[in-house]
This record gives C-alpha cells, sequence and structure tokens, in this order.
C-alpha cells in the first residue's frame, strides 16, 4: 500500500492530529527517522499515523509531516432523542452492521488492510456513511442531546426544536476547521501535492469543501488503490 501511495508522489503529509500536537509530532517523526522511536512500542501503533504516514513520508524523504485536525466533541450517539429519532437510529444500525464485521475481519486476519482502505475510500462507501451523518439526522426534531454529550457541547445557542440539524452542525463545524487547517498548511508549505490521512467520515465533506474550490484538484486513492475484493464488498454500500 505504501508502495502504491508514494505512486502519487506528495511533497506534504497531513495527518489527523491536533494542531496543537505539531512539535510532539515532529519530534516522533524526527526519532522515528534517527531510529530512536519504535512504532510497535506506541500506544497506537498500528494507527494510520505510524502505518502510513511516518512510514510513507520516510519512503518519500520528507522532512516532516503537519497536523491537520480540529478536536471537536462529537460522537454519534450524542443525538439520542426527538420526534422520528427512528430514522437515524435506524441508519445508525444500518452503519454498524455494515462497518463493526469488516473491522473484524482486518483484525482476524481474513480481511487485508490494503482491501479494507480501499474499500473505505469507493465512491458508495463515503456516500454511505456521508449520508447517514450529513443527512439522516436532519429528520429528528424535538428532541435533546444525552447528558453525557450536554456536558461536553456549548449548548447556549443550540435549538433543540432543529436538535438533528444541529447534530449534523457540530460535525460540520469540526470540518470546517479542519479544511481551514488543510488549506493554510498548504498555502505555508507551498506543495503542490499534498496526502491528507484522516478518518473515513471525514472524507464525504472535506470532499465536497475542496472540490468547490478551484484552487485544488481532488485526486481519488483510487487512482493508486485497486482492490477487485473492495469493489465487490463496495456493492453492499450501493443503497
Amino acid at each position: 500500500m505504501r508502495d502504491d501511495l508514494a505512486a502519487f508522489a506528495p511533497q506534504q503529509i497531513m495527518l489527523e492530529a491536533e494542531r496543537g500536537e505539531q512539535a510532539q509530532l515532529s519530534d516522533d517523526y524526527q526519532a522515528y527517522l534517527n531510529g530512536e522511536l519504535s512504532i510497535n512500542d506506541q500506544p497506537y501503533g498500528r494507527s494510520e499515523r505510524y502505518q502510513l504516514g511516518f512510514k510513507l513520508a520516510q519512503t518519500l524523504e520528507l522532512n516532516d509531516l503537519t497536523a491537520a485536525d480540529f478536536y471537536a466533541y462529537t460522537p454519534q450517539s450524542a443525538l439520542n432523542s426527538g420526534q422520528n429519532i427512528e430514522h437515524y437510529q435506524a441508519a445508525l444500525g444500518n452503519l454498524q452492521r455494515n462497518i463493526r464485521p469488516l473491522i473484524q475481519a482486518v483484525q482476524n486476519d481474513e480481511l487485508s488492510l490494503y482491501d479494507y482502505l480501499t474499500l473505505m475510500n469507493q465512491p458508495q462507501t463515503i456516500s454511505f456513511t456521508h449520508r447517514i451523518l450529513f443527512n439522516t439526522p436532519a429528520y429528528v426534531m424535538h428532541g435533546d442531546f444525552n447528558e453525557n454529550a450536554k456536558q461536553q457541547i456549548d449548548m447556549e445557542g443550540v435549538n433543540t426544536d432543529y436538535i438533528g440539524a444541529e447534530f449534523i452542525g457540530l460535525f460540520y463545524q469540526r470540518n470546517l476547521n479542519i479544511y481551514s487547517n488543510i488549506l493554510n498548511a498548504q498555502l505555508a508549505s507551498g506543495a503542490q501535492r499534498v496526502l491528507v490521512i484522516f478518518g473515513q467520515l471525514h472524507v464525504g465533506v472535506l470532499q465536497e469543501l475542496l472540490a468547490n474550490n478551484p484552487h485544488y484538484e481532488i485526486v481519488s486513492p483510487l487512482n493508486y488503490l485497486h482492490s477487485d475484493e473492495a469493489e465487490r464488498l463496495a456493492t453492499s454500500f450501493a443503497q
């Protein structure tokens, strides 16, 4: 996979790490290059940050990696009551029924990580997850967030009559901030080819934002990653 993605020849790699973590990220990467940091000893050593980000950056002889995330409390379970909540709960259940077995298959070595990540970047899969978080919740009205969410979210100005739309807004605002981080990091570096490595739930909205910016062209990883198994599995998300 790293070899396939290396063919894109990115001049900058952006990771799902907060901007405030940049110094630590840079230190960790330099330690890794110097043989002073073992990925296997890291708490999340199997994550894409290390397995793709660090190793690919080393292959490409990049001097650093870029932290581009903006953290916000946005759990899928925050929305749990309201008129028409059953529409969102059914969609969320459908998401879990489709994704969890795939994650389990990867953990059991029944599905390769290459196939899984290629599947997560298929258009059908992106549309499926994007719809569940950025469309379906709008059905829900006259409800509320759960108690734990209300402790984490600034509820001032939240219109609970439109609680589903407010829920979508939380996710969208986080991704707008991530988008801003991406734009400004690219401007600062001047890189012409940028690889953004983020969780799959961010892909749909970030693609929409970047597609409407005339200064950028989206290059699908599927131009470089090819998997018959991923294409076969993607048909189950075309609904």
